[in-house]
């Protein structure tokens, strides 16, 4: 197979035994912050990311670099209170990157047609705190027929065929070949016009892959040109190496990372373009206007910046304030659910996204071991050093607590131990 591989893209690599060496070796971990919050996670020390209490409120999320960038490309072209749409989202990584880069204005439609991928997607955003989002599951194919000209950008992080991993995932090897990147290409080829379509003019499409082809990157890009006289090419600014097609139009104008070309070990391999639908525009919407604050916000916030909070039998979400209408399978975040005489338990993920707006008389803090038996699970003894009902550790909100005999009652959504479905 690594033969056929070879024969398949060796004419586009100069150096392809240090192209195939590098790929071979697997990056570093990395993982992005969520900067929106104004959280200091800088104060929290850990061996492990994943053990940190930074990462298990949602507050990291593992990523390579490489993938950012198609966040980050998107988000830099974007106007005020952006209507944006990820086409193909699971498992959210970038979608919570936009929703962290455009701090949570606007709103993000996030599309995922496999039901199982869609799991995983709705966990992501609701631990990250993307509340400005709203999820689709559709065949991306088909989203034009609904959506023609109505978002400011659309990122489209295409299926592919993977070959950044093929030389450390045996599973990707197995099924790669030259007719399976064709079948892979012919795909693209179609949710690139329709992602295109979505776009209203003056929009910015990104287009994105963690693969090497040609026929998955340059010449889908090619093809979008070819097959819409308004599609223009946006210069990619940026410290990596262009397009290796020969198609000189495309190749000067997209950004592609070659793993033996970096000096660090941080990039995966990656593929992103971004094109403007006739002039680029960067016309947004108005700030939406302050929201008149509910006396369950009152209650334990200072402030919240303009939302929407939804009832729905006694569960309470909080969404955009931008209006789109749609077969949604999930709109915002669980805000908390309205309990027995009249009272309100705020949810844990709605603290850890805006703990840094409570009310700081309400706020505890607590040990590093408290924090951590908190997010498994545990109750914690009522003590006079312990007796408010906002847990934090070092500034870091760590969940909400119902005092009853003597005990903070742990409020944490079990979703987030056992992976429970939340009832949407």
């Amino acid at each position: 197979m690594f033969e056929s591989f070879k024969n398949h893209l060796s004419p586009y690599i100069n150096d392809w035994d240090a192209f195939f060496s590098a790929i071979s070796v697997r990056t570093e971990r990395s993982f992005r912050l969520t900067k929106s919050r104004n959280i200091p996670y800088e104060n929290e020390r850990y061996d492990k990311i994943t053990d940190s209490i930074t990462f298990q409120t949602g507050g990291a999320y593992i990523m390579n670099p490489s993938s950012i960038l198609p966040a980050e490309i998107l988000a830099s072209h974007m106007p005020a209170e952006p209507l944006i749409l990820d086409l193909s989202a699971a498992p959210g990584g970038k979608t919570c990157a936009l929703s962290d880069l455009v701090a949570r204005g606007g709103l993000i439609v996030a599309n995922e047609p496999s039901p199982a991928r869609l799991k995983a997607l709705h966990f992501n955003l609701e631990r990250c705190g993307a509340w400005n989002t709203k999820t689709l599951s559709h065949d991306g194919r088909s989203l034009s027929r609904f959506y023609s000209g109505v978002f400011d950008g659309v990122l489209l992080d295409a299926p592919c065929s993977h070959e950044n991993q093929i030389a450390t995932n045996p599973k990707i090897a197995s099924q790669w070949s030259p007719a399976y990147v064709q079948e892979l290409a012919k795909l693209q080829s179609q949710l690139i016009l329709s992602a295109y379509d979505c776009l209203k003019e003056g929009g910015v499409l990104v287009y994105s892959t963690c693969t090497f082809s040609v026929e998955e990157n340059e010449r889908i890009i090619r093809h979008l040109l070819d097959s819409r006289e308004d599609a223009e090419l946006i210069k990619l600014e940026h410290q990596f190496s262009r397009g290796i097609s020969g198609d000189d139009t495309v190749d000067e104008c997209v950004l592609r990372i070659l793993p033996h070309l970096q000096a660090d070990n941080m990039h995966d391999g990656f593929f992103v373009a971004a094109i403007s639908k006739g002039e680029l525009s960067l016309n947004g919407r108005a700030a939406p206007a302050p929201t008149p604050q509910d006396k369950i916000v009152d209650e334990f916030f200072t402030t919240l910046p303009p939302h929407i909070l939804k009832d729905v039998n006694g569960q309470v979400y909080i969404e955009s304030t931008v209006p789109l209408r749609g077969d949604f399978r999930r709109t915002g975040m669980v805000f908390g659910k309205r309990a027995k005489r009249d009272t309100f338990e705020l949810s844990s993920q709605a603290l850890w996204e805006f703990g840094a707006l409570t009310h700081a008389e309400l706020r505890q803090e607590v040990s590093e071991s408290i924090a951590h038996d908190y997010l498994k699970g545990f109750d914690t003894p009522l003590t006079n050093e312990y007796n408010r009902k906002l847990f934090f550790y070092n500034g870091i909100p760590v969940g909400v607590t119902k005092i009853v005999d003597n005990m903070h009652k742990n409020k944490l959504d079990r979703y987030f131990l056992y992976g429970k479905t939340i009832e949407w």
